[in-house]
């Protein structure tokens, strides 16, 4: 496999289009190494992790762009035969997945300051305790953004409405920040876990702090789904059952709960980059790759075929003087970097 380093985020931030950018350096990577036309791009991956990830990528149209694997954390994609379109999919340049092609591309976990002081908080100084049942039912504390009906897809605005300024005894639903916010999630049963613009950091935060999440995300593939059991550690509700949720929540049964529970502490890490506290977050990226690799190489890459790349256009040779002058200043590179290991190797030598 191979990683393209397109820097999309330095270059589009968070909510900019990634197409061009991306565009240019898939372009260099093809016409200046072998590698990519073997397999029409589908062994090349690159992240883009801004909040709508590939959504404003091309399908097939874009055939250089199509088969890179999108490393992305938001994975909201076409949903299965009979599902209702989702609101604002007309809107999206690729109509037949949208923003994520699933069984090829990868929703990954995002990483967010202080996960690891966090993760440790909860899992090493804690202790955490699988047994326990938390007082309340379900808590979340956010933005709501209720003059903006895309964001969250109409979730969050949904739940303030339903269950916001204590309209409900054991159901908290906060907009922005609240005191304690770490200690209203470890004394919650449950904690919601919507997506943002696109995609949130909530689920990553609730696992690194032993809150059972509730994932109400139509359509939208989480964090390396194809691989973990999300049914052992959280809980999927659709979208239009909102206005029960206070119900089938305390309908849970406490040995369910328990054991969901203790699934929160088992697949944690796997929401966690920072190694030193065990996160596996970056095992599962190369388990990921790794999967990848094997769909292409036994041709498991079904619905979707490999469409055909058209052949790179040559570079024009370059003029004597040009072709002179960059080897010599990759020559004098060369050079400097020979005299820096020796100078080293000397001062090692004198002691």
């Amino acid at each position: 496999m191979f990683f393209v380093p397109a820097m999309t985020f330095a270059h589009s931030s968070n909510t900019g289009d990634s197409v061009e950018h991306s565009r240019r350096a898939i372009e260099h990577v093809r016409t200046t190494w072998p590698f990519f036309n073997r397999t029409a791009g589908a062994d090349h991956f690159l992240w883009l992790t801004g909040d709508r990830g590939a959504c404003a990528w091309p399908g097939e149209s874009a055939p250089a762009l199509a088969n890179v694997i999108k490393v992305v954390h938001w994975g909201w994609h076409r949903p299965g035969r009979g599902g209702a379109m989702p609101a604002g999919w007309g809107a999206l340049p690729n109509q037949r997945w949208g923003c994520f092609r699933p069984s090829r591309d990868i929703v990954a976990a995002p990483y967010w300051l202080g996960q690891g002081r966090v993760a440790r908080g909860t899992w090493e100084v804690g202790p955490f305790n699988t047994s326990e049942i938390p007082p309340r039912l379900l808590f979340f504390a956010g933005g709501v953004r209720r003059d903006q009906p895309d964001y969250s897809n109409g979730v969050r605005q949904e739940f303030h409405s339903l269950f916001g300024a204590g309209q409900h005894p054991d159901v908290t639903i906060h907009e922005g920040p609240i005191a304690g916010y770490v200690e209203h999630i470890r004394s919650s049963r449950f904690c919601l876990a919507p997506s943002g613009y696109g995609w949130g950091i909530r689920l990553s935060q609730l696992m690194a702090q032993g809150c059972v999440p509730v994932i109400v995300q139509d359509g939208v593939s989480q964090p390396w789904e194809d691989m973990l059991p999300y049914e052992e550690f959280s809980v999927r509700i659709p979208q239009r059952r909102i206005p029960q949720i206070a119900a089938l929540l305390a309908a849970v049964p406490d040995e369910t709960y328990l054991a969901l529970r203790t699934g929160v502490a088992r697949h944690w890490r796997a929401f966690v980059w920072t190694d030193d506290v065990g996160g596996e977050a970056y095992d599962f990226m190369i388990r990921s790759l790794r999967v990848r690799w094997r769909r292409l190489s036994a041709r498991m890459y079904d619905s979707y075929p490999l469409v055909t790349l058209p052949a790179p256009t040559p570079a024009p040779p370059k003029p004597l003087s040009q072709w002179w002058w960059s080897h010599l200043g990759t020559a004098a590179v060369i050079a400097a970097g020979t005299g820096g290991l020796l100078a080293a190797w000397r001062r090692m030598q004198t002691g």
